[in-house]
């Protein structure tokens, strides 16, 4: 949420057609635009291209309201400690940010455009009878730990794929009048490539030349919402090394579980004190089930079909997080002390996460974009409740 800029005429968004190409520092030389850039400061480089469809085409001039999610944190955090900066920093401290190339409208003509809200958002001028605005932008990935960075060849982007609509909040203590939230919209990723291997689509097997160029990466995309099954909510992207997979069916809702270490010998719930290793994909497997037999007693049932997605990674800032199209799972989720106190809290935050994304899947198309922040926390928080009480 950030600082409204003024009282113009705001333009409505109905759908974003989002392509990305991804520039990883590994992947060999910089892209044109990009060579006064140091190789290794940056994780990765991200070239982008949405084209924001709006609701009508107006007869007076309005202004598209658009949150730059990648400037989120952009500058070095100097009122946090060593240690707790080092939970936040993957190495030296590189800021993100967007940098707008074009704006252009239906004709191609040049949109004016700046920045307001402290620089977080974006302001494009929108001409009487456009109904498209197409903008180009670049943005760095910094080596910062997730939701938005690289660390350890794992990388995510979250909602800095794309400068996010918005529109004005309203209601409650936490949503000022003077603030902004992420209004929803249908997106559609029309294509994300990695900018030296661009004949490779993601979710394909490829050629020995193209698996000579990924270097054991690839890309992953969730684009649906786990319980209403559309695209209001904005898609995530992940690549790096490849991850491994668990995958299984439960009351209609696919689960992906998406994991990074080799599942150990004494698998959940058969898991011994003196295991190296927690069965992280067993775990993630007894707590989905039980949160979506949470939803389904208290009436929120997701349709047959859907998808869950739950993406281990470098997150530091949580224990996972709960996204509009996945779950973020900290790589150090499990890795405490085998005893029930420290296992049970990890647990209940997997548990919490999931259920964030399900009841906010579920509100995003019904209720406004204010309203569903705090009704869809109520709801996950009931949940959680029932979660409690079952385990």
């Amino acid at each position: 949420m950030y600082p409204a800029a003024g009282s113009e005429t705001e333009a409505e968004v109905e759908s974003v057609d989002v392509q990305l190409t991804i520039w990883r520092s590994r992947g060999g030389r910089p892209p044109q635009g990009w060579e006064d850039e140091r190789p290794d400061r940056y994780a990765a480089r991200v070239d982008g291209w949405a084209r924001y469809h709006l609701e009508s085409a107006a007869s007076e001039p309005r202004v598209l309201r658009l949150l730059d999610y990648a400037s989120a944190m952009g500058r070095e955090p100097m009122e946090l400690d060593a240690l707790a900066f080092s939970a936040y920093q993957g190495g030296p401290w590189s800021d993100s940010s967007t940098r707008l190339v074009e704006a252009v409208g239906d004709t191609g003509e040049v949109l004016p455009s700046k920045r307001v809200g402290n620089g977080n958002e974006i302001a494009v001028d929108v001409p009487p009878g456009t109904r498209t605005v197409s903008l180009r932008y670049r943005f760095r990935v910094p080596r910062r730990y997730w939701p938005l960075g690289c660390v350890r060849n794992r990388c995510a982007l979250s909602g800095g794929l794309a400068p996010l609509p918005s529109e004005s909040a309203h209601g409650g203590v936490y949503l000022p009048e003077q603030g902004r939230v992420v209004a929803p919209v249908t997106w559609r990723l029309d294509s994300v490539r990695f900018g030296d291997v661009p004949d490779w689509v993601p979710g394909t097997d490829p050629t020995p030349q193209q698996a000579k160029k990924l270097k054991g990466d690839e890309i992953i995309v969730t684009e649906l919402d786990g319980m209403a099954r559309d695209r209001h909510g904005y898609p995530s992207v992940f690549w790096g090394k490849t991850w491994r997979r668990h995958h299984f069916v439960y009351q209609g809702v696919d689960v992906h579980v998406l994991y990074m270490d080799r599942r150990p010998a004494a698998k959940y719930p058969h898991e011994t004190k003196l295991q190296y290793r927690a069965d992280v994909a067993g775990n993630l497997d007894a707590i989905a089930r039980e949160t979506i037999d949470a939803a389904y007693e208290l009436g929120l049932r997701p349709p047959a079909g859907a998808d869950m997605y739950l993406v281990q990674g470098p997150l530091r800032s949580d224990v996972a997080q709960g996204h509009p199209t996945a779950v973020m799972v900290s790589d150090e989720y499990l890795n405490v002390l085998p005893v029930r106190p420290a296992r049970r809290f990890h647990h209940e935050q997997i548990a919490r996460a999931i259920l964030d994304h399900l009841s906010l899947s579920y509100f995003t198309p019904h209720q406004d974009a204010s309203e569903r922040l705090w009704v869809a926390g109520a709801v996950a928080y009931g949940l959680m409740r029932a979660w409690q009480a079952k385990r």
